[in-house]
């Protein structure tokens, strides 16, 4: 897996050769990244070569007689590129801490605005728009008034979903912003 890293970054990291002490690869491998997250160039140079390797990368097998059976596929070395660039944005993004926090947040509002949009004592599904309180309403059943409920929050970009859930809790935003 080393060697498969080694090789992604090679046109940063200069890892032709086995010769220096691993302290000194990996502080050269720091200085790179720090470089790299600093410039905009390097970042554009990198993530092309990638990209052009990647693409480059791809083999067809044509199948004649049924074309849907085709075969694409991606040439072994660059599949296990692909397949460390994966486990790497996982481990180090999509695992983060940080996007966690964002995550939790994201679950809190939209757990929020469904728990506030289907309580029956209040009344919430008045809090809908028209269109959507019609269509709620025209249900009878508890799982399809749901559903209305689920998809109209589904259907909100983020920024929408945090406008709508500050105006329900009357933390910030106008409650006179139409919808």
């Amino acid at each position: 897996m080393l060697k498969v890293v080694k090789g992604l970054f090679a046109k940063v990291l200069d890892a032709s050769g086995n010769s220096d002490p691993i302290d000194e690869q990996i502080l050269r491998a720091y200085r790179s990244s720090h470089e790299i997250a600093e410039s905009g160039y390097l970042r554009t140079d990198l993530t092309g070569s990638l990209v052009s390797e990647f693409v480059n990368g791809v083999e067809m097998t044509f199948n004649p007689r049924w074309p849907a059976l085709s075969k694409v596929e991606l040439k072994e070395p660059v599949r296990q590129k692909v397949e460390v660039m994966k486990h790497l944005t996982y481990e180090m993004i999509i695992m983060s801490s940080r996007l966690k926090l964002v995550e939790y947040r994201g679950l809190e509002v939209v757990d929020s605005l469904f728990r506030a949009l289907e309580n029956t004592n209040n009344r919430g599904h008045q809090l809908l728009p028209s269109d959507r309180r019609s269509l709620h309403d025209a249900f009878t059943s508890t799982d399809d008034k749901k559903r209305t409920i689920s998809d109209f929050i589904a259907g909100m970009t983020d920024n929408y979903a945090l406008e709508f859930h500050s105006r329900i809790k009357g933390t910030g935003l106008s409650i006179f912003k139409p919808f």
